[in-house]
């Protein structure tokens, strides 16, 4: 099966059913978007880099429960990167907009993304509100199924990232 042609929804069940190639393969197609972003909160490379990681692993963790507005989980991630990156390095972006290095992929969404990760990084509004506030229904998208809850940070590490 060729992994770039398989849907973010068919990943994120993959997920949650614990396969870590499905999980890497998310990281493989967000985690250049998200290092940018995170670059807007971060002071180093490092602190960048534990963003990314911990974002990936929120989703690891978080995947069996985790609804979404959209079929695009890069709203979700974009959301749950901010969210991360202020509790962890306890920064807000001054001035400007934090999707300043992302922008051209955020246009490139669909209205609905595109709105979603707006409110969500920009304006700072949790994933499930701003949804609600865009008339969007979240909704489950796993299973639960049977798969360790913990995961070691460098299970979301892939050739070297």
């Amino acid at each position: 099966m060729d992994e770039d042609a398989v849907d973010d929804v068919t990943l994120l069940r993959r997920t949650t059913a614990g396969d870590r190639d499905a999980l890497a393969h998310l990281f493989d197609r967000y985690a250049p978007v998200l290092t940018r972003v995170a670059w807007v909160f971060a002071a180093t490379p490092d602190e960048a880099r534990g963003i990314v990681q911990d974002t990936f692993g929120a989703l690891w963790d978080r995947a069996d429960s985790l609804q979404l507005a959209t079929a695009s989980l890069l709203p979700w991630l974009l959301a749950t990167c901010r969210d991360v990156a202020q509790r962890t390095v306890g920064r807000v972006p001054a001035g400007g907009d934090p999707l300043r290095w992302v922008r051209g992929t955020v246009d490139a969404m669909s209205a609905d993304d595109r709105s979603l990760c707006e409110r969500c990084v920009v304006d700072g509004r949790p994933y499930a509100d701003a949804a609600r506030d865009l008339g969007l229904t979240v909704a489950a998208v796993g299973s639960r199924g049977a798969r360790p809850v913990q995961r070691p940070r460098k299970a979301v590490m892939r050739d070297g990232h």
